[in-house]
């Protein structure tokens, strides 16, 4: 299958449609449509416009132009702009750290921006990346976010109190990127880690001896 015709299916599927639904809305066949989504012809420029139209998607998406959907262009933009921000304020509050001429107060409201930044930063880090993994075909290698932070790997934790199993997304540093999902058995999360692979490549581990506390509230 293409990628074209991948990321129909993905879009198709996300959306809980049948074929036959998207066809119709589109003006095609069943028939039709289902050739494009197998890879077998490729949508001519006014069915392209169509799909783009149905999903509220560009069609560099459609094409595997972009791999962002516009929801993840938005949480792209919002952390770019947050990380620029970010920037500024640390640079504001070291500058003014050992300024004697400078109020402690202004110094604590500084001290406090830097860390609210930080927070949504993380917040906006999490949420592009538990979006974008799950995405067929994307490049991290190329991506603006992730290049620096690439190979990921996924990690299937057992939490012993609940029996639970928790999915877990770590960059090259061991760093933990975002958590992806709960699942109540073991086949389930290895279902879900295979699905990300099959799409991206992205390997997992299976960690059934840890003993990690994984009761903080999920978003």
């Amino acid at each position: 299958m293409d990628i074209i015709g991948q990321r129909l299916k993905w879009l198709r599927e996300k959306k809980r449609y049948g074929q036959k639904e998207v066809a119709g809305n589109i003006g095609l066949t069943t028939s039709g449509y289902q050739k494009m989504e197998y890879g077998e012809a490729n949508p001519k420029v006014d069915t392209l416009i169509k799909i783009s139209q149905f999903y509220n998607e560009s069609s560099d998406f459609l094409l595997g132009l972009s791999d962002h959907t516009r929801k993840l262009q938005e949480i792209d933009e919002k952390l770019r702009f947050l990380i620029g921000d970010l920037k500024i304020t640390e640079k504001e509050f070291l500058d003014v750290y050992f300024n004697e001429k400078v109020s402690e107060d202004a110094k604590n409201d500084l001290a406090k921006r830097v860390s609210k930044l930080k927070r949504e930063v993380d917040y906006y880090q999490e949420e592009y990346s538990r979006k974008i993994v799950k995405i067929p075909n994307i490049n991290l290698s190329n991506n603006s976010i992730l290049k620096d932070r690439v190979p990921l790997e996924i990690f299937i934790i057992e939490e012993k109190s609940s029996g639970n199993w928790f999915i877990t997304l770590e960059d090259n540093r061991c760093e933990q990127l975002a958590r992806m999902t709960e699942e109540n058995t073991k086949e389930k999360a290895i279902e879900f880690a295979e699905m990300i692979k099959e799409k991206n490549g992205i390997e997992y581990t299976v960690e059934e001896e840890s003993y990690l506390d994984m009761s903080e509230n999920w978003d």
